[in-house]
C-alpha cells in the first residue's frame, strides 16, 4: 500500500550550508552563465530522518564562479515512519514526498544564496525555478542496515 504525502508527518530539524564559495576571478561578463544542480537523499535509520542535499554551481566558460550546497534534515514522525513501504531489507520513500522536501530544500538554498551575496555584484544570481520532476524520477529505496 502506497503512503500518501499528506499522511507523512514531518518537521524540519536542521538546515545547513554545506558549502559556499564565490570565485570572482572565474566570472567574466558577458559570457553566458550555465547553472548545474545536483540532489542527493540520505536516510538516518536510527533517528528516522531523511536529509536532502542540494548543490548548485554557476558556470561561465566551464569554470565555477559560485557554488552553494545546502541540506535540510527532516524528522519523520514515528507513526509515519512505520507506515513507509518496507521489506526485510529496504525502506522506500515515495516520490511525491521526495519532491516535496526537495522543493523545501531548493527554496532554502535560494534564500541562503540571496543572503550570502547580498550587497555584492553577485546578488543578481538567483537559483531559478527548478523542475524537480526531471531530477527525481522514482521512489527512493534505502537498504536497512
Amino acid at each position: 500500500m502506497k503512503q500518501e504525502i499528506s499522511s507523512i508527518l514531518f518537521y524540519i530539524q536542521q538546515i545547513k550550508t554545506e558549502q559556499f564559495a564565490i570565485i570572482a576571478e572565474h566570472f567574466s561578463p558577458p559570457a553566458p552563465v550555465e547553472l548545474l544542480s545536483k540532489i542527493e537523499f540520505k536516510l538516518d535509520l536510527q533517528q528516522k530522518r531523511i536529509g536532502t542535499f542540494m548543490s548548485f554551481e554557476f558556470h561561465q566558460n566551464q569554470k565555477v564562479f559560485i557554488k552553494i550546497a545546502c541540506s535540510c534534515h527532516f524528522q519523520i514522525e514515528p507513526n509515519s515512519w512505520e507506515g513507509l513501504p518496507q521489506t526485510d531489507s529496504s525502506i522506500t520513500i515515495p516520490k511525491p514526498f521526495l519532491l516535496h522536501i526537495a522543493t523545501i530544500t531548493t527554496g532554502t538554498a535560494r534564500g541562503v544564496l540571496s543572503c550570502k551575496t547580498e550587497g555584492t555584484p553577485f546578488a543578481t544570481f538567483i537559483i531559478p525555478t527548478v523542475d524537480l520532476t526531471k531530477m527525481i524520477l522514482t521512489d527512493a529505496e534505502f537498504a536497512l542496515k
